[in-house]
């Protein structure tokens, strides 16, 4: 939420960081005065939660440093290295989302090289340790479209779908009528 306010010009412009209306507006140098203020005081906060092993708070992390968030951040600079840390934190947590952003950045080959392994490793982790439906269907377009594997490829769809998957429902239903697969990829 201060990460969220501190971003909001006609907050920064009329309220302290306690909510507090001014009596007037502010300056542009007041108001990223008052924003700075804001942004410091969210950082130490997602550091304290970070000592305390609160797996959300490393996941906020890795969704600044890689730009990820609901909105463009400006006082950190896009590194998805450091994103990449901050996830690998949270997912050894057992923080869904940040096993899910591990597998993404290991197969699109953000912040590392891309490495195919890494990602199953990531979105295994994620699909039995916190049910992520997400990393349920990465796994099973892994297995259809990188190692060919249809039998694989649909545990991993039903799981996901078991779970709420919309995209993996599709990815079946298109397998089942044999619509943009690769003939050898159709069942019969």
């Amino acid at each position: 939420i201060l990460i969220e306010v501190a971003m909001n010009k006609a907050f920064i412009s009329q309220y302290t960081i306690n909510g507090e209306k001014l009596p007037h507006k502010l300056s542009q140098p007041k108001m990223l005065q008052n924003q700075n203020i804001i942004i410091e005081h969210s950082m130490k906060v997602i550091s304290k939660l970070m000592r305390l092993k609160y797996g959300p708070s490393f996941y906020l992390m890795g969704c600044l440093f890689s730009n990820k968030y609901k909105f463009p951040i400006t006082f950190l600079d896009h590194d998805d290295s450091k994103a990449l840390k901050y996830y690998k934190m949270g997912a050894k947590l057992r923080h869904d989302e940040c096993c899910y952003r591990c597998g993404i950045c290991y197969e699109y080959g953000k912040g590392t090289d891309k490495d195919i392994d890494q990602a199953i490793e990531w979105y295994k982790r994620g699909s039995e340790y916190c049910e992520n439906h997400n990393c349920m269907f990465r796994l099973g377009y892994i297995y259809l479209y990188d190692f060919c594997d249809i039998i694989q490829c649909m545990e991993w769809f039903e799981m996901a779908d078991s779970y709420g998957s919309f995209h993996a429902c599709f990815e079946m239903a298109k397998i089942y009528e044999f619509n943009d697969l690769p003939e050898w990829l159709q069942i019969r």
